[in-house]
């Protein structure tokens, strides 16, 4: 019994350096791979990021400010939004009833104009 676990002791611990010495020649081996992999990557990026500024570029103007176009379309959306929000008061209004209508100015202290 006892030689029997030295045995498997042995042979173990033969396994495991086989292996880890299979491991670091293969490590040794394919060193090469990997770096070019990462190479390859790293120029992929570069070459994806200048595509996307050529059609950026060509989108909105080679001189053309990012900036310059988000205040245009915020200004834009104000415009619409204050359009949006008189049209929905205006409707309101118009579906009031002239008492309704009167007493809401009273309220308000506009009534005067409308007596």
């Amino acid at each position: 019994m006892v030689l029997e676990s030295i045995t498997e002791n042995v042979y173990i611990r033969k396994c495991i350096l086989g292996a880890q010495m299979g491991a670091s020649w293969l490590k040794d081996q394919l060193w090469p791979i990997y770096s070019t992999g990462v190479v390859v990557g790293a120029l992929c990026l570069l070459a994806s990021v200048h595509e996307k500024t050529l059609l950026a570029d060509h989108y909105y103007g080679a001189n053309h400010s990012l900036q310059d176009h988000q205040e245009k379309e915020i200004k834009h959306a104000s415009t619409v939004m204050e359009e949006d929000s008189a049209k929905a008061v205006k409707q309101y209004v118009w579906g009031l009833s002239q008492e309704e209508f009167k007493q809401l100015a009273r309220e308000r202290d506009i009534g005067d104009r409308f007596a």
